[in-house]
């Protein structure tokens, strides 16, 4: 935080160099269209990787949704973008209960 509030201060060339606010996503879109890709802003990005890095900690989508301040209606565009992260990880909860299952069946039948 003090080394960014440091560059804050400095007053020639703006934050990082960047003239006004639109310069950075300028830059970026530059540099995608050199190297052949979508381009997508630093704000795109930013809330991408928000969302993947939370469902791939085994948060649900209307916590990725509330937690990223995306209105309710966008659930189902976030179900339609991010849902295979998070089918990922309900494949795993129904993976782990079933060996759960099996361990206690088997735990039951040594005892019987």
């Amino acid at each position: 935080m003090e080394a960014l509030a440091q560059l804050r201060a400095r007053k020639e060339g703006g934050l990082f160099g960047f003239r006004d606010r639109w310069r950075l996503n300028r830059a970026i879109a530059e540099a995608c269209t050199r190297a052949g890709l979508p381009v997508m802003t630093s704000h795109q990005v930013g809330r991408h990787s928000f969302a993947a890095r939370l469902l791939r900690q085994g948060k649900t989508l209307k916590e990725v949704q509330e937690a990223g301040g995306w209105s309710p209606d966008s659930l189902p565009m976030l179900a339609r973008v991010y849902g295979h992260l998070e089918r990922k990880a309900v494949d795993s909860a129904v993976r782990d209960a079933d060996g759960e299952l099996s361990a206690m069946l088997k735990a039951r039948s040594a005892v019987a």
